[in-house]
């Protein structure tokens, strides 16, 4: 299991823990649903977690 959270730039490390993964278990907190990110305050907590491209290494 892995925790993945934090700031958009340590993103790129923890994605090399996923080459040999084969499922996925995505689990974000609904109660961002009004939240804004830290690091850029015009983006949304929710549809920061859900863009699949901020994944890509």
């Amino acid at each position: 299991m892995f925790d993945v959270g934090g700031q958009r730039d340590e993103r790129r490390k923890w994605i090399q823990c996923f080459n040999d993964v084969t499922a996925i278990i995505f689990v974000c907190a609904s109660s961002s649903y009004n939240l804004v990110l830290w690091e850029d305050s015009t983006q949304n907590r929710l549809q920061g977690a859900e863009n699949i491209d901020a994944m890509d290494p």
